[in-house]
């Protein structure tokens, strides 16, 4: 069979070596937070989607996951705690906000932008004076963090986006992820499996330095489930609200990950339609030249001459399958992916998210 090259042009499925092909995926916590203390990378499951870790307090080794991943350095990572209470450590007069999301919704799929402390090395902020915090609802992610924590006596930290190449799809399996970074690890560097990720898309990201706070990212916790803690007032629609930040003093948005145009990208063009422009393609003489694939909700039919993908019945399945269809895609190589969205989006953080992602994904690639 022959080797697929990724947009790098890498092969992506040559194995690390033989060792770490046949021991990366049973690794334990314990193992996995060994690696990550002696100064290597791991590939670790979260909620949400996979994210491709290194010890936050090991700037050249957070360094590292800049390379593997080919991400610019200006663009931040978040970095994952293991509670509320390990906020103090990377953060200076923290909003009170803050303090009430993460302890209303911690662990989970929410991170928290706050004012980065004076020690935090600004590899993590992408230059700025903001950090993203999250701590995820994952038990053998949190098992990670209190292996290290016990071996360096410490409140551990890991700095952890997504587990594959910059602006490409999220895994959400442990073989997704190493299937597009395997050729950039080392030989030192782990794999810890989750099984499949609960969620399927990344955290919702909220803006804690703007009043009232902003919703940077969508994800599964939206305005609703904020302004029950919060308050309405306190919570801005989105794309409004006004920061107190010196970066947004000089009319520059705190930078957070995810939020480039074109993003979640798979190698299938991908074009958004409705039920009108699937029946216009039902009947195109090209059909049959080519291989168009479909995702759509279960209700939606699936007319002649596409090739049918994903068909999520509520905006949880959507979630939890949308980029492991986006993969299908390309494994089918089709010409063309259409995605019909979620039919109610109203008040639905998760359909939000998930209109979010394909939007970013038909967005030509940033070059």
């Amino acid at each position: 069979m022959a080797v697929r090259e990724d947009r790098g042009g890498h092969p992506s499925s040559r194995l690390l070596n033989a060792e770490t092909a046949g021991s990366a995926l049973r690794l334990n916590p314990q193992q996995a937070a060994s690696a990550l203390v002696a100064g290597h990378l791991a590939i670790l499951p979260t909620e949400t989607v996979y994210g491709l870790a290194a010890d936050a307090r090991q700037p050249a080794t957070v360094a590292r996951v800049f390379q593997v991943k080919g991400r610019p350095t200006d663009h931040p990572v978040i970095v994952h705690v293991g509670s509320a209470a390990a906020i103090a450590d990377w953060s200076a007069n923290t909003p009170d906000v803050a303090w009430k999301l993460a302890e209303t919704f911690w662990p989970g799929p929410l991170t928290i932008v706050v004012p980065a402390a004076a020690s935090v090395s600004r590899v993590l902020t992408g230059g700025q004076d903001t950090i993203a915090l999250r701590c995820p609802a994952q038990q053998q992610f949190l098992e990670v963090l209190d292996h290290m924590s016990r071996r360096q006596g410490l409140a551990s930290a890991v700095a952890a986006p997504s587990a594959n190449r910059f602006g490409q799809v999220s895994p959400t399996t442990a073989a997704d992820a190493l299937r597009g970074l395997r050729s950039r690890l080392s030989a030192d560097d782990v794999v810890l499996d989750g099984g499949a990720c609960q969620i399927g898309v990344e955290s919702t990201v909220v803006d804690c330095t703007a009043r009232p706070i902003r919703i940077l990212r969508p994800g599964r916790i939206g305005r609703r489930q904020l302004a029950e803690v919060l308050g309405w007032d306190a919570v801005a629609a989105v794309g409004t609200g006004t920061s107190t930040t010196a970066a947004d003093e000089s009319e520059e948005q705190v930078r957070v990950p995810g939020t480039l145009p074109s993003h979640y990208a798979p190698i299938t063009p991908v074009s958004v339609v409705d039920a009108a422009t699937l029946s216009a393609y039902g009947r195109h003489p090209n059909t049959t030249d080519r291989v168009i694939g479909l995702i759509a909700p279960a209700s939606v039919a699936t007319p002649v001459g596409l090739h049918r993908i994903g068909s999520p019945a509520n905006s949880r399945d959507y979630a939890h399958g949308l980029y492991s269809w986006f993969r299908r895609a390309d494994d089918l190589g089709c010409s063309e992916l259409l995605v019909a969205l979620p039919l109610d989006p109203v008040d639905d953080p998760l359909a939000d998210a998930v209109a979010d992602r394909v939007r970013r994904a038909t967005h030509p690639p940033t070059t």
